[in-house]
């Protein structure tokens, strides 16, 4: 469990350099964040969202694909990567439902959020439903700190 808490606050840490870094370039996403982060409360952003977003795309999503492709294949690498990469193509869009501000700040919110989900699918394959809550709880957490 620890191990998914520093993945999960180094991953915060990552996004959060991300961000700033680009909220230097455009200060409409400087002010799109700050507002974000100043309506988010503590519950929501570390432990209710990761929680509804884990199960829904770790467990139900990348589950139940990996269960349907191991009907038709016993190669689980193939199956684990099939599964892995569709959760987080699915998870990466819809961080764009909180309106972004312009193309610069929905192209990184997109790859930003693909990224996570990678990480956060390897977490889940790897230790578990609980280990990805927890590490998805760590990343949201150290944004809630910091900002």
């Amino acid at each position: 469990m620890g191990l998914s808490l520093i993945i999960g606050s180094a991953l915060g840490l990552a996004n959060l350099i991300a961000n700033y870094s680009v909220a230097s370039l455009d200060p409409r996403i400087h002010i799109r964040m700050s507002e974000m982060y100043a309506r988010s409360s503590a519950w929501s952003g570390v432990f209710a969202t990761p929680l509804l977003e884990e199960i829904g795309f770790r467990l139900f999503l990348m589950g139940g694909i990996a269960w349907l492709l191991s009907r038709s294949t016993d190669d689980r690498r193939t199956v684990f990567l099939v599964a892995l990469a569709v959760s987080a193509l699915v998870f990466a869009p819809l961080h764009l439902l909180r309106p972004p501000a312009g193309l610069l700040d929905a192209t990184v919110v997109v790859l930003k959020a693909g990224a996570a989900g990678l990480l956060l699918g390897w977490v889940f394959w790897r230790w578990g439903l609980p280990y990805s809550i927890a590490c998805h709880g760590a990343t949201n957490a150290i944004h809630l700190l910091v900002m």
